[in-house]
Formats: C-alpha cells, sequence, structure tokens
C-alpha cells in the first residue's frame, strides 16, 4: 500500500513544563523496564521516524521521541549554518533530561536501562550528550 506507515504511539507533552512535544511508544509488556530515547533528524518528526520507534516499542521497549526543534524543520529552513544554533545543546540537554524523567516515572524504566538512537542531527546531539555524562545505556 502507498502512503505513510500507520503508527501505533501518540503525540505528548513532557518535561516539568509540558513544554517538550514527543512522539512516544510503548511495549505492551508490563513488566519491561527497558527505554529509548530517539534522536530524530533535521526533517522533524515524519511517520518513518514514528514507525522505527513503534518498531522498538513491539520489541519490548518504551520509546520516546522528542521534537527537539518544537515542529521547525530544514524543509523550511534552507541555511542550516543559520538555522542550527537557534537549538543549541542547552536546550537539547532538558529535552533529553525531561526524556529520561518521563520513561522514568510514567514508564518505571530503570535508569540504567535507556538506550539511544540517533539519525543524521540525532547522532551529534547523542555523542555530545554522552562526552557530557549522560549516562545511555550501550
Amino acid at each position: 500500500p502507498s502512503g505513510p506507515p500507520a503508527t501505533k504511539g501518540e503525540m505528548i507533552k513532557i518535561g516539568e513544563e509540558g513544554n517538550v512535544p514527543a512522539y512516544v511508544s510503548s511495549t505492551e509488556s508490563e513488566t519491561s523496564s527497558k527505554g529509548i530515547v530517539v534522536f530524530g533528524d533535521v526533517w522533524g518528526l515524519s511517520d518513518r521516524l514514528k514507525s522505527i520507534c513503534d518498531t522498538f516499542a513491539n520489541a519490548g521497549y518504551h520509546v520516546v521521541l522528542p521534537d527537539f526543534h518544537r515542529g521547525d524543520t530544514k524543509a523550511t529552513n534552507p541555511d542550516l549554518k543559520a538555522w542550527l544554533p537557534k537549538y543549541p545543546y542547552n536546550i537539547v540537554a532538558k529535552d533529553i533530561d525531561a526524556s529520561f524523567h518521563y520513561l522514568i516515572t510514567e514508564k518505571s524504566v530503570k535508569p540504567s536501562a535507556i538506550g539511544a538512537i540517533g539519525f543524521c542531527w540525532g547522532v551529534w546531539a547523542i555523542t555530545k550528550a554522552s562526552s557530557t555524562g549522560v549516562p545511555f545505556k550501550c
């Protein structure tokens, strides 16, 4: 069939102030304590990324895909060098904290069982986060 893949998760707001839009998808297992933070690319929360989250959820994980760029994408910002500085790491770090908090408090994920996967820009964000001590499980 043509068209975007069907997704099973939902868009919610996470973070202390409820200001971080995120796609979340969870395993149906009531005993899973594993989580993944998915770091998207500069093209936003595409159905492809949501489908990847759902695949991990179907494999037994609780998954969160934060919208680090708040709906803003490269598609409407052709000058990447001018656009990316609008999202410095200190803002990204708060969204990572919100993702950890959501997984730990809402899904009972063990802090030591949170992994990460990134695409394009997301790989940079994971690398930067790891260099500052964010304890992603390998």
